[in-house]
């Protein structure tokens, strides 16, 4: 539409000078990638690549030295409109699992270490520090007041550096420090400020490093989390992790399932059954949980298979063959377990200090939980002085949390794991006893049932 013959072109005198947007050949497909601090990346593979393709791109562009802890994530909807994220398969074609263009994808952490502190590359620890923040700021790692208050100081001297009276003032008014949480209280931003002061000489590295470090002892940190319902038709979280399985009400633990002590995991249509052997190592019980579809009901029994393949076994099994008459799921996890990780690890020869700029993401913790300023980091503003790990608040809550996870972490410590069965299950190694009482919950109905069965 022509507005006048005085008018002036403001569109086409600022796309003066930019390189325009090549479309790609016939016989290839581009992907953009959004990456940790909400950069965008292009990315052209062949029509008919495998996930694989893309995922090594992807590490190459951020030179990624310990790359089996992330992946892409898509959100894909189904024939109900229906939105839910899937992570793509590097061994299947990228167009099949996308289905149509736009192929927009989201580079994440797909595996949360027990202990950041074994992750030997300060650039990979920056990507799950980048992470672990986005899960904070989304509300998807839920925390008390003084976790969070610990968090978000950790979170100001990475970002904005060491207190300065003249800066931040003793009066706490600092724009850094307000929280944009309607539940907190009036004195949130002081308590920040406190412990703000205690981290003086921390540089960014070290803050991310002790942010880490506290955020791990958290109920849900590293949590996968899928969405059903209990007998009583209350929403219901339940997360696969590095420990196991959690299920979660309204952010608060209800039950907690190690790896050690899951025998079989299956799933049928909404169903999700999780076979736990009890205490006494003779008696199991079988819960069952309501998911809210079939499909995402499959999802969750994947994750359940990565995740204890990454974390529990050494070299991911073999997938077993079709059999025929069996229709069964024979998705099997076949990227390189955590211990594979590891043991690279333990050969590769160190890289030496590796310089990176810490860009700070357009809707990251500090932008949108703070409203403090945003400048680039500097080092002179440091005080180089002997750094130490900053005191932990006395939280009771905090305390639990880390008697929680220490006791997680003695059950898998056991050297048994799970197999795997071709009808859509996941099965571990009978117990001793042939005959065994089986004693199962189920959910949707909250009663439980005896019975005898010969294990298989």
């Amino acid at each position: 539409m022509r507005l006048g013959s005085n008018s002036y072109d403001v569109q086409r005198t600022e796309a003066i000078g930019q390189a325009p947007i090549k479309t790609p050949p016939p016989n290839q497909i581009r992907c953009t990638v959004t990456f940790l601090d909400n950069t965008l990346y292009h990315f052209e593979i062949e029509k008919n690549s495998l996930g694989i393709v893309l995922l090594e791109k992807v590490f190459n562009y951020l030179e990624i030295i310990e790359k089996d802890y992330f992946g892409l994530v898509f959100i894909a909807v189904d024939s109900s409109s229906t939105q839910q994220k899937k992570w793509l398969d590097p061994s299947k074609n990228l167009r099949k699992q996308m289905i149509c263009p736009p192929y927009h994808l989201f580079f994440r952490v797909k595996f949360y270490v027990r202990d950041p502190n074994r992750l030997r590359d300060e650039f990979t620890r920056f990507q799950f520090y980048q992470q672990v923040r986005q899960n904070l700021e989304e509300g998807r790692l839920p925390c008390n007041e003084g976790s969070l208050a610990l968090l978000a100081s950790y979170v100001v001297q990475a970002e904005v550096g060491d207190f300065e009276e003249k800066t931040h003032g003793m009066s706490r008014t600092c724009l850094c420090y307000k929280i944009q949480f309607a539940t907190l209280p009036d004195d949130f931003s002081d308590r920040v400020a406190e412990l703000h002061q205690l981290h003086i000489g921390q540089t960014p590295d070290i803050a991310e490093q002790n942010f880490l470090d506290h955020a791990r002892r958290l109920e849900m940190y590293g949590m996968d989390v899928y969405d059903g319902r209990d007998a009583n038709h209350l929403p219901i979280e339940i997360g696969v992790g590095a420990v196991g399985i959690k299920v979660f009400h309204e952010g608060i633990k209800m039950n907690e399932y190690a790896w050690a002590r899951i025998r079989k995991l299956s799933f049928k249509k909404k169903q999700f059954q999780v076979l736990v052997a009890n205490e006494d190592g003779i008696s199991e019980t079988i819960m069952i949980f309501n998911i809210m579809s079939s499909k995402i009901c499959k999802l969750l029994w994947k994750c359940c298979i990565e995740q204890h393949t990454f974390f529990r076994l050494k070299t991911p099994p073999k997938t077993p063959q079709r059999k025929v008459f069996n229709f069964g799921s024979k998705f099997r996890y076949s990227g390189r377990t955590e211990y594979q990780t590891l043991e690279e690890n333990e050969h590769r020869k160190s890289a030496g200090h590796r310089n990176f700029h810490r860009s700070l993401s357009k809707s990251s913790f500090l932008r949108s939980t703070f409203s403090g300023n945003t400048q680039s980091i500097d080092s002179s503003r440091y005080t180089n002085t002997t750094t130490t790990d900053s005191p932990e608040l006395p939280s009771s809550g905090q305390l639990l949390a880390r008697r929680l996870l220490s006791a997680a972490r003695h059950d898998t410590d056991s050297s048994d794991a799970l197999g795997y069965a071709s009808d859509g299950a996941v099965v571990c190694a009978p117990l001793t006893t042939p005959l065994s009482p089986r004693r199962t919950r189920d959910y949707a109905t909250d009663s439980y049932s005896t019975r005898m069965t010969s294990d298989d």
